[in-house]
């Protein structure tokens, strides 16, 4: 299998949408942003991952003088993203 060494998962993401990647692994939140800006992109996202615990992503926020409305809003949209369905 040939391999391409990318530096973030956006640039890999990208090359999937210009056919010039077949395949890449990357966050959940990754590709839902990705979604949200190519709503009409032809990359499919494959859950394949969760029978491998090693390939799991961790994602935390840190916030400061964060209120209880707040914190519910951002895992609220984590969870959103974690399984590729952020819509804004």
């Amino acid at each position: 299998m040939q391999t391409i060494p990318f530096t973030f998962e956006d640039e890999m993401i990208e090359a999937i949408g210009k056919g010039e990647l077949d395949v890449a692994l990357v966050t959940p939140a990754t590709i839902s942003y990705y979604y949200l800006l190519h709503k009409d992109s032809p990359v499919t996202l494959v859950r394949d991952y969760e029978s491998m615990p090693e390939l799991r992503w961790e994602v935390a926020v840190g916030m400061s003088k964060a209120d209880d409305a707040l914190v519910a809003a951002v895992n609220t949209a984590l969870n959103r993203m974690l399984v590729g369905r952020l819509t804004r």
